[in-house]
């Protein structure tokens, strides 16, 4: 048998819109009802019970609980992950605005530019002056080695020119390598 619902009366809601009353007078979005029928009256009954709506928000937010878990890929489906760090390349994304005070992905400025940076030796860009020591550091870009200069510049390049101290935090170099990794691409 078919459970029987009685309408409920809508109401015009504050921001303009149609609000449902429920049972202990709480008002609830309209997202979280669904309509059952047109009334006499050309309203639309809802049910008291949150519908589909309420259904679809608990899913988004296990979806999301779950997408934690999951290790970020980027664009390109490539997953970086450093020291059992899984980079996220659009939180990245943010950490390099303060990299562009001296950095830019497509021109060299205070600091040298970082398009082509993986794979590449360390004091090589054309047109940069590079200090002696990063000339002169052997150092080829890949996750690890940015990792680690990252994390103490000038204790990884003594006499560096780069004078920022590093980023202390793993998960931010992490997300940071995996942005670069895909913004750096030529």
């Amino acid at each position: 048998m078919k459970e029987k619902l009685r309408p409920l009366p809508l109401r015009e809601g504050a921001g303009g819109g149609a609000e449902t009353r429920c049972k202990s007078d709480r008002v609830a979005p309209p997202f979280l009802t669904f309509p059952l029928e047109r009334g006499r009256d050309g309203g639309t009954a809802t049910r008291e019970k949150a519908g589909p709506g309420a259904s679809l928000l608990a899913a988004i937010g296990l979806l999301m609980l779950l997408g934690a878990a999951v290790p970020t890929q980027s664009h390109a489906g490539e997953t970086v992950s450093i020291n059992g760090l899984v980079g996220d390349p659009s939180r990245g994304e943010t950490i390099y605005h303060k990299c562009q005070g001296c950095h830019s992905i497509d021109r060299n400025r205070t600091g040298p530019m970082h398009k082509g940076l993986f794979g590449r030796q360390a004091g090589t860009v054309p047109g940069f002056d590079y200090s002696k020591a990063m000339k002169n550091s052997g150092i080829v870009w890949n996750e690890q080695t940015l990792d680690t200069f990252l994390a103490d510049p000038r204790g990884t390049v003594p006499g560096t020119k780069m004078t920022y101290a590093g980023i202390k935090d793993p998960q931010d170099r992490a997300d940071l390598i995996a942005y670069l990794k895909e913004a750096t691409k030529e």
